[in-house]
């Protein structure tokens, strides 16, 4: 496998509610915006922002606490990233936009379309937090006082090795450029911070909190949806998948074979196609 350039993508920052968010752009259309999940970086969209922006507007965003985006202290609770997400929105001129979330980020879409759904003209959710209440268990460990701080090494380049290796069925994706890449941004000042503040907003040793469980809610979502996971997701188990297409209206289910948490990395090619033909269609 061709290892891939260490350089992190550089992008350009705006204020967002007195938070200095760093974000990268390309391409011109409809607008998309993609949002990473825990602990990393938008860099885990670098296999797929040249495809996408060939069609569409694309934006990546650094989530607050995360990446390049400013680390203050505050409770990192899923009403700060509601507001903080609008907005960037805001901020961008997006009147509305397809709202592409990965693990916690698409817990923040999810979140969004349902209260604001002129805000989201379609929804992309990838191997994500909000479908059910397991999760793995080196997270619910994390939530634990004391264990959190032991565990969570970001500035340790074998702690972000341990991270990449659960994210991949394939573990050459784990390859030492994507390493570097994260292990840059999870070793800035308040990332390890930032990152457990997020978890023990939402997670104890249990699972997620039955708060943040929004199957119900998704009886109700008329945004168009598209499911996307890995059949060995090692993270959040693919069953979640099949709860959420059964609980959202015609949603669109796709599982992706011998693919782990990250299947627009693992599976880039295939994701790129499944996800520009739902954006295409209609």
């Amino acid at each position: 496998m061709k290892e891939r350039e260490a350089t992190p993508l550089e992008g350009r920052f705006v204020d967002v509610k007195g938070i200095r968010t760093h974000y990268f752009e390309a391409g011109r259309g409809a607008p998309v915006v993609l949002v990473h999940g825990l602990g990393v970086s938008l860099v885990v969209w670098r296999e797929n922002i040249g495809a996408l922006s060939q069609s569409f507007r694309v934006v990546a965003v650094d989530l607050p606490g995360h990446g390049d985006t400013d680390k203050p202290p505050t409770r990192y609770s899923l009403k700060l990233g509601l507001e903080w997400l609008m907005g960037f929105l805001e901020a961008l001129g997006l009147e509305r936009a397809t709202l592409v979330g990965n693990s916690i980020g698409g817990l923040l879409c999810m979140k969004m379309a349902l209260e604001h759904p002129e805000r989201v003209s379609r929804l992309v959710l990838v191997s994500t937090v909000g479908l059910g209440r397991e999760l793995n268990f080196f997270v619910r460990l994390t939530s634990v006082p004391l264990l959190g701080e032991l565990l969570e090494q970001p500035t340790s380049i074998r702690r972000t090795d341990v991270l990449l290796t659960s994210v991949f069925y394939d573990r050459r994706f784990a390859e030492d450029g994507l390493k570097r890449d994260i292990f840059r941004t999870r070793a800035l000042p308040g990332t390890k911070s930032a990152m457990l503040a997020t978890v023990r907003s939402g997670v104890n040793i249990l699972g997620l909190h039955q708060d943040l469980v929004l199957l119900r809610a998704l009886e109700k979502l008329r945004v168009p949806a598209l499911i996307l996971w890995g059949a060995n997701d090692g993270i959040i188990p693919v069953e979640h998948a099949y709860r959420g297409a059964k609980a959202i209206p015609k949603a669109r289910l796709h599982v992706f074979d011998r693919c782990g948490h990250w299947p627009m990395m693992e599976k880039a090619e295939e994701f790129n196609q499944v996800v520009t033909e739902f954006l295409q269609d209609g």
